[in-house]
């Protein structure tokens, strides 16, 4: 649960962007474009996999599907504006772009490019521009009626009120159903727990046409909060059945039903205590578990100060995919 806390002495503003952001929709996109699950934009996955470039595979590798994708390629910038963006992007200060990068490269292994796009400083954030801008206009110019369209039918709520408990923003309808007040905290839907203190700082939620199962949050604190979220709540792809467990059957006699179900739970983003208790089982246990399926290559973890953070990796999802599991 992500919790964001408004406060009675401070009236922070909650803002809802009408239009999509260029720098987010590009990186969505690209984990999109990379997800081996069945989804809707198919067809547009095909296609713009056909023709990606060198650079453009580059690109996806700094933005992998699951995990961290680094905070500086997404820039609050104006809507719709991808030039903005790409300017704040090459501003970016060459201490922080390293630091961003090296949690990629702790949580992946990475090609000796990437290795040199963050030894590179400012210099090497111009080629990474550059990929970006061919990418959008491969795979974002000619879909980007779709996506104002879907951002618009899914802005159907009045301007927000101010945030504070017996006065809450209505919320959009691609979030309504993710999240929920809880006095003066606004609680969403979000792979682990978190919390974001506004303390002054007006909080921003940015509609994605090509965001998937949950919203996303930058990862820095001390960045402006934003919480980008699905304009419409998920669905399952025509022809993809839902979970069944009968569907499960084959993976669990393959890594055992216990860590078959530990693996699917952390498909969707987990700390080990919440592995704990979805499962019923020790916190040893659950630790147990995850360390076995990250030995296998199935999982990757990531520590954040005294939490450990788990998500499948591509091999994970896979094998979930590949045994009928619906993520």
């Amino acid at each position: 649960m992500l919790r964001i806390h408004f406060t009675r002495q401070t009236p922070e503003r909650l803002h809802i962007a009408r239009e999509p952001d260029a720098m987010w929709e590009t990186l969505l996109s690209l984990h999109l474009l990379q997800d081996p699950n069945p989804d809707p934009l198919d067809g547009w996955r095909r296609r713009v996999g056909d023709l990606l470039t060198p650079r453009m595979r580059l690109l996806a590798e700094v933005a992998p599907p699951w995990g961290y994708s680094p905070d500086f390629l997404t820039p609050l910038a104006g809507p719709g504006s991808l030039d903005e963006g790409l300017d704040a992007v090459l501003s970016t200060p060459p201490a922080r772009m390293r630091g961003e990068l090296a949690i990629v490269q702790r949580q992946q292994a990475v090609s000796p490019a990437i290795r040199d796009l963050a030894a590179g400083g400012k210099d090497g954030l111009v080629p990474l521009t550059e990929a970006v801008r061919e990418y959008a206009e491969l795979a974002l110019r000619p879909e980007w009626d779709n996506v104002a369209a879907a951002v618009e039918s899914g802005l159907v709520l009045s301007d927000p009120a101010p945030g504070m408990p017996g006065r809450h923003p209505r919320l959009p309808a691609g979030l309504h159903h993710l999240a929920r007040w809880r006095g003066s905290v606004l609680e969403i839907a979000y792979p682990y727990d978190r919390e974001i203190r506004l303390a002054g700082r007006e909080l921003r939620l940015i509609p994605s046409y090509f965001c998937r199962r949950h919203p996303i949050a930058l990862r820095d604190p001390r960045l402006p909060p934003i919480v980008v979220y699905p304009v419409t709540p998920p669905q399952t792809p025509p022809g993809v059945k839902e979970r069944e467990p009968g569907s499960r059957k084959a993976l669990a006699k393959l890594l055992g039903s216990t860590r078959a179900a530990a693996l699917e739970v952390i498909a969707g983003g987990c700390t080990t205590s919440e592995l704990s208790e979805r499962l019923g089982i020790s916190n040893a246990s659950a630790s147990e578990h995850a360390s076995v399926l990250r030995s296998a290559g199935l999982t990757y973890s990531n520590r954040t100060r005294n939490t450990v953070h788990h998500t499948a990796t591509q091999l994970g999802r896979h094998l979930l995919h590949g045994s009928g599991v619906l993520l």
